[in-house]
């Protein structure tokens, strides 16, 4: 049975059929960002050839200042996650740590293999946290992606770049 044949059933039965997201795939010099749009929100899964943190920011101007900032690192197994915001270089407190701040970051995975990082997590539309930036559908942000050597998220990054983006 082909899917439109099925696609008819499950329409006269009373079921709803749509078509998977589709997948977009970003390089930014040797790191790669993959996401999905969903009704809710938006998955990410990044990977660096690094074994320290990596990092995704996002903002409204080609700046790290003032973006919404998440580093990711695994260590000993365990991923750990910081949702933050740039107020200054080199000052990017967890949004925890702030007045209204809260973390964002869902379904939060990742792993270490050979010599690379990887990291999947959602996170949503919008953010009732004024320290993030609003993920709205086709609304233009500039897309930060940097990682380190380090598992530190106060060591520098090794590789940072910024880009204008749709979602």
């Amino acid at each position: 049975m082909s899917l439109i044949d099925k696609s008819i059933i499950l329409l006269l039965l009373g079921g709803f059929w749509s078509f998977p997201p589709l997948i977009t795939q970003i390089e930014m010099g040797d790191m790669e960002l993959q996401y999905q749009k969903t009704n809710t929100g938006i998955r990410f899964e990044i990977s660096a050839p690094t074994t320290g943190w990596v990092a995704i920011g996002f903002n409204d101007r080609d700046a790290i200042l003032h973006a919404d900032l998440l580093q990711f690192k695994v260590e000993d197994g365990t991923v750990y996650g910081e949702d933050q915001y740039v107020q200054a270089a080199g000052v990017h407190p967890n949004d925890v740590n702030l007045p209204q701040g809260q973390n964002q970051i869902r379904n939060l995975r990742g792993r270490e293999e050979n010599g690379w990082t990887y990291i999947s997590f959602d996170l949503p539309w919008e953010s009732p946290d004024p320290h993030d930036f609003a993920l709205r559908p086709q609304k233009p942000v500039w897309l930060i992606m940097a990682y380190s050597t380090s598992d530190d998220f106060e060591h520098h990054s090794r590789m940072r770049q910024h880009r204008a983006v749709i979602w």
